[in-house]
């Protein structure tokens, strides 16, 4: 699952490297699933966001064991070095197309996204789980 920078992370980047800004790094880091492809633009607000009952976002701690230090470069790739693992589902929660990662359990910024290679149907008693090394990030 191919990711990119949102426009959030973006500016930040920019603002850390340009301009010294520290941006605020998060302890933890959530992950989302929506219903609709990516979008760049998307808010933590606003990204149709699954909202079934049993459904809340994955938490990581924001460590080199959960995201191991980045390779390459043109572009430089970053993944997931632990499984994200959601909430089991206890109603059929739609179609996820894409993931998002944020800094906050509830609305926040969203750092990352992308879509999923294929849309995964999210059904009563599945376990929804993104693999360790298949949430890759691009920086380029």
């Amino acid at each position: 699952m191919p990711g990119n920078k949102n426009s959030y992370a973006q500016r930040a980047t920019l603002d850390l490297w340009l301009g010294g800004q520290l941006p605020s790094v998060p302890a933890t880091v959530y992950v989302a699933l929506s219903l609709s492809p990516y979008d760049p633009a998307a808010t933590g607000a606003a990204l149709d966001e699954i909202t079934a009952d049993s459904y809340a976002r994955a938490a990581l701690a924001n460590t080199l064991a959960n995201f191991p230090a980045a390779a390459g470069h043109d572009p430089a790739l970053k993944t997931n070095g632990a499984d994200i693992v959601f909430p089991a589902a206890t109603t059929d929660w739609g179609t996820a197309q894409s993931a998002y990662y944020l800094d906050a359990a509830a609305a926040g910024n969203v750092l990352y996204g992308g879509n999923f290679a294929e849309p995964a149907p999210i059904l009563s008693g599945d376990t929804p789980t993104i693999p360790a090394g298949s949430f890759v990030v691009s920086e380029d």
